[in-house]
């Protein structure tokens, strides 16, 4: 299978049910170590991540509270979280499109 995201982030917020869940295990599929953000249990979602081989964490976040996106997108070093590929499934996120946010070591993630 064609890994076109090894080596890379992928943020899924939205990931512990429905589209969110579905991209979350296709970004893992592809070879994409993925962080998912949500408020509910993302139990599920990790476990069918490790079945097709992937790897993932689950991180509390309510993507309506700046610091609580903000705190995810610490999860990593800087250079991986520059680089990240966020998807963002949740109604909640629309203040994010067009946001700047400061990253440690001065990058910054769009």
């Amino acid at each position: 299978m064609n890994k076109p995201f090894k080596d890379q982030v992928a943020v899924v917020t939205g990931g512990s049910c429905g589209i969110g869940q579905s991209t979350a295990v296709a970004f893992a599929q592809r070879g994409a170590r993925v962080v998912i953000g949500d408020v509910a249990d993302c139990a599920v979602t990790l476990a069918r991540i490790k079945e097709v081989g992937g790897e993932a964490i689950a991180v509390e976040c309510d993507v309506a509270r700046m610091d609580h996106v903000e705190r995810l997108m610490r999860m990593g070093n800087s250079g991986e979280v520059a680089e990240a590929v966020m998807w963002l499934c949740s109604d909640s996120a629309s203040f994010v499109p067009g946001h700047c946010m400061a990253v440690d070591d001065a990058y910054l993630a769009r």
